[in-house]
């Protein structure tokens, strides 16, 4: 699982869209073998959906109210998409 967090005033910079491409082609790519990747991120997170997009992944779903309530964020449950990785393009 790849759990991502940037700060606010990086944001927009590309920045995690290399990372994300850099851990996939110049690690787990030629380190584990990559052939399959999931991933998934919180509806609306709009930033998360870029760097997905960016990075060759594409949507299979979006399971509604999947993620469980912060009562300490104050967050209602939440719903997610899922997706998978096309490989290198």
């Amino acid at each position: 699982m790849l759990t991502d967090y940037l700060s606010p005033k990086y944001h927009g910079q590309g920045i995690m869209t290399l990372a994300v491409r850099t851990l996939i082609r110049d690690w787990a790519i030629p380190r584990m073998n990559l052939h399959i990747l999931k991933a998934s991120y919180l509806v609306g997170n709009t930033g998360s959906s870029k760097v997905m997009s960016k990075t060759n992944f594409e949507e299979v779903c979006t399971l509604e109210d999947w993620a469980p309530e912060s009562k300490n964020r104050g967050r209602p449950r939440m719903s997610i998409v899922v997706l998978n990785w096309k490989g290198l393009s």
